[in-house]
């Protein structure tokens, strides 16, 4: 029967458990900063944020008229009671606050459901997917060092926050970035 031995293992003279340890606090200084005190505090955050995205579209389109042209559906865009309505010829995106949560959900007709938490740090409402991401692979060193603490694949999985998914979406749609700026503050 042979004897087992404990070996205790120093952390700065091991480089995986360096890297693991490293990468493990990258990641949780990515997570989000979450800031809302009060449920008024994100309604007014959320509010303008819905805002910003509405009138930045409703600019968008009549600033470019040939983007709607041809016999297509016109863009319908409303905010009501929390829910912004965007309807094109190419499908609905239904961007809505979630108010227990602190959250703003999306569904897009391209990309799917999202759900999006805002980072007080840089002023921006940032994919929860990430932060799980983030926090799982934190979590787990076999999953910190595979994963780098982040999800990326051609499909967009890459866009982290809410007004860059929206414009990105835009600009694969129509071909035009001029005049949805304003989606990079979100």
């Amino acid at each position: 029967m042979a004897a087992t031995t404990t070996r205790k293992t120093n952390i700065h003279s091991d480089p995986i458990l360096l890297l693991t340890s490293h990468k493990r606090s990258d990641l949780l200084r990515k997570q989000p900063h979450r800031c809302f005190h009060t449920e008024s505090e994100y309604h007014n955050v959320a509010d303008q944020t819905l805002h910003t995205i509405q009138d930045t579209l409703d600019f968008y389109f009549e600033d470019n008229p040939s983007l709607s042209s041809s016999g297509a559906m016109a863009p319908d865009i409303s905010y009501a009671s929390g829910v912004l309505t965007i309807a094109l010829s190419q499908g609905t995106w239904v961007l809505n606050k979630q108010t227990p949560n602190r959250q703003i959900w999306w569904s897009s007709p391209i990309s799917g459901p999202r759900r999006y938490e805002y980072d007080d740090e840089c002023q921006k409402w940032i994919w929860t997917r990430l932060v799980d991401v983030a926090a799982d692979a934190a979590a787990d060193d076999d999953d910190a060092l595979s994963h780098n603490g982040s999800s990326s694949s051609s499909s967009g999985d890459d866009i982290k926050y809410l007004g860059e998914a929206l414009k990105k979406e835009m600009v694969d749609l129509f071909g035009l970035e001029t005049g949805l700026e304003d989606l990079d503050s979100l």
